[in-house]
């Protein structure tokens, strides 16, 4: 991009911020920022009238893109017009407590529910690019990368799917750079964000400990950390369970939790995997998983395990929501991005590792410049330093 590093680089800034502004102007069309807006809404407000109130008067004012052509169902227009059933699925909200909580501050700085989880899905995706361009230190590829589909709408989405994508990235660079306490906090940040991360977090640790990397007594008490506060925020947040989320979301919307409580069955969990396993035939799926097997094929090493650990994690996550959405995988689609770049490079990068001021990484026999450590990293590096 340039015969300037400096003159590339500030290219690239104004690229990702040319794209990060264009999801924030033109967001996705989803139904869920309804109950995004009425789970932001219930951290201040208890009836059920008034955050169906607060949440419709959002929604009712987002931007065209949003409400063109809308499919509403019956479902739909019971939660949009009963006050009660809206707030009945608050808590499948709230789970996502780093992601509802931030969306919280910022409204009470003044910035409406809506607009502020957008800036911060739109924010997400420009930290995404620095990370990514800190990891490659070319800008032209990474460029490319983040202007794959998948990578490149997680800007226009309202869903906690963006800032947990930055939180596991920014972990898996603090363990390239071989940082692990930041490595095991941003990890914590994406449980918070997300709880169903606990399970990507049990096995980074389950890795790092088999590695040799961590201490027994390091990786019980991070396991211990993540599965408490994921426990913590299911039940403050009135987490119904595995069981009543797979039911609402494979077999039928549940619209009375407290009254009529249903669990899927196994036969309706065998069918929801069995579509689950046609969708992604004609998902974006197939594709990155032919590039992670060439990934995989060229790399040893860290990458190797983070392509392992990105490939268990996936089927895990297939199996405990069998649900293809492509916003649930960017991560892996980021990652294998990255490691086909390295890969694809004369030299071979499985022996790379990054050097203590963070300002070199070593190949062989030769020193390579990296861009200087990126401030996330800087933060999440000042803040685990005491230990």
């Amino acid at each position: 991009m340039g015969s300037s590093p400096g003159r590339s680089r500030f290219l690239y800034f104004l690229f990702l911020a040319a794209i990060s502004f264009a999801g924030f102007l033109r967001p996705a069309r989803t139904f869920d920022r309804l109950l995004y807006a009425a789970a932001v809404a219930s951290l201040r407000y208890s009836d059920p009238s008034a955050i169906h109130a607060i949440a419709r008067r959002e929604y009712d004012r987002e931007p065209e893109p949003y409400v063109a052509e809308a499919q509403y169902t019956k479902y739909t227009n019971a939660v949009l017009d009963d006050p009660q059933i809206l707030y009945n699925h608050v808590w499948l909200f709230k789970i996502k407590a780093g992601y509802v909580y931030l969306g919280y501050l910022l409204w009470r700085l003044g910035v409406p529910i809506l607009v502020a989880l957008r800036l911060i899905s739109a924010a997400s995706l420009f930290l995404l690019g620095l990370l990514v361009l800190d990891w490659t230190n070319d800008e032209l590829a990474s460029g490319v990368l983040m202007l794959v589909p998948p990578i490149l709408s997680t800007g226009r989405m309202v869903t906690a799917d963006p800032l947990s994508t930055l939180a596991i990235i920014a972990a898996l660079l603090c363990w390239w750079r071989e940082r692990l306490n930041a490595t095991l906090f941003l990890m914590l940040v994406a449980v918070v964000v997300r709880t169903d991360n606990v399970v990507l977090g049990i096995l980074l640790v389950g890795l790092l400990l088999g590695t040799k990397k961590l201490s027994l007594r390091k990786s019980l008490a991070a396991v211990a950390v993540f599965v408490a506060t994921a426990l913590c925020i299911n039940h403050f947040s009135g987490y119904y369970g595995w069981g009543v989320v797979m039911y609402h979301s494979f077999v039928h919307p549940v619209l009375d939790p407290v009254h009529h409580l249903q669990r899927i069955t196994r036969t309706e969990y065998f069918q929801a995997l069995k579509i689950c396993a046609l969708q992604v035939i004609y998902s974006p799926t197939p594709v990155f998983a032919f590039m992670w097997l060439v990934a995989w094929r060229r790399s040893t090493g860290l990458l190797r395990q983070m392509l392992a650990l990105a490939a268990v994690w996936s089927i895990v996550r297939l199996l405990m929501f069998p649900n293809p959405d492509e916003r649930f995988f960017v991560w892996v689609y980021v990652l294998v991005g990255v490691t086909v770049l390295f890969s694809s490079r004369s030299a071979p990068t499985n022996s790379s590792r990054t050097s203590a001021d963070g300002g070199s990484t070593i190949q062989g026999e030769r020193r390579v410049p990296t861009a200087p450590m990126n401030p996330i990293l800087r933060f999440a590096l000042a803040l685990t330093s005491p230990f």
